[in-house]
């Protein structure tokens, strides 16, 4: 019984994902180039698009396969959650481009879809180099005194993440767009230098 319930979640994140990916292709190969929209992950058509989405795949397959195995072990969470981030950011650019290209749904909606792809990437990867690598192969920390490294690494993702929000003016690239963050977050900008001073 038990180990149905640690499956069941892993199932439905695997297959919500999968559904995602397949809209994401589709909206890709269902958009016109109406504006002038500069070159991006997934890009170069539906091949790009599925080696784009690749390293998300892979993430939520050892996810699957680790969170029904053994539903204890925190790494098949936490590679479900990196899968569904990974796969949110590639296709929410899809969505993003086709609501602001076709204006099939309110084009701010739009803007903030792909604002979103602007900077997730960023905890995606901090928290593969960081948080993933510290809780290998349990998905517990080495000992009490990891936490505060731990948690020092989620301040340093969230102020990067945030610092590379309000970074552009425009969204994706997008010509003739305008950050849609920049009214709620205009106070942030003292975070841009944080994403340059990294080489």
């Amino acid at each position: 019984m038990k180990s149905a319930r640690g499956r069941r979640p892993a199932d439905v994140a695997l297959v919500a994902a999968c559904a995602v990916m397949m809209a994401a292709l589709f909206l890709d190969r269902a958009t016109p180039e109406r504006i002038a929209v500069e070159p991006s992950w997934g890009s170069q058509g539906t091949l790009g698009g599925i080696l784009a989405l690749s390293p998300g795949m892979a993430f939520l397959a050892v996810g699957w396969v680790i969170a029904t195995r053994q539903p204890g072990n925190r790494i098949g969470r936490m590679c479900l959650a990196i899968g569904l981030l990974w796969t949110a950011l590639m296709c929410g650019g899809a969505l993003g481009l086709w609501i602001i290209q076709t204006r099939g749904l309110d084009n701010e909606l739009g803007l903030w879809v792909n604002w979103v792809g602007d900077w997730l990437w960023a905890p995606i990867l901090g928290l593969i180099g960081t948080h993933l690598l510290l809780r290998l192969p349990d998905g517990r920390l080495p000992s009490r005194r990891w936490r505060y490294y731990s948690g020092f690494c989620t301040l340093v993702i969230a102020v990067f993440s945030l610092s590379l929000a309000v970074e552009l003016d425009r969204v994706s690239g997008i010509a003739g767009t305008t950050n849609p963050a920049l009214d709620y977050l205009e106070w942030a900008r003292v975070l841009e230098p944080a994403p340059s001073s990294i080489p």
